[in-house]
């Protein structure tokens, strides 16, 4: 029985784990961006710039945003 892994074995191995946790990290924080846009532009009179910069988002992200609830007809 092997009760230690070889280092490049383990090497690659946290790697991976450290990869899928940032992956996982950044769709996380992307869901909250959506999350929180899409609030301020249904709930609030603000403009795009306004917006992009109370969510330190571009200014594109927020027009996505917008772009995607009209197609929704939420706006």
């Amino acid at each position: 029985m092997i009760k230690e892994l070889p280092l490049k074995i383990k090497n690659s191995i946290m790697s991976t784990y450290e990869m899928l946790l940032e992956t996982g990290e950044k769709r996380g924080n992307e869901k909250k961006n959506i999350d929180f846009v899409t609030n301020l532009i249904l709930d609030t009179d603000f403009g795009d710039q306004k917006i992009a910069s109370l969510a330190t988002v571009s200014i594109e992200f927020v027009r996505k945003i917008r772009a995607s609830l009209a197609k929704k007809q939420k706006i």
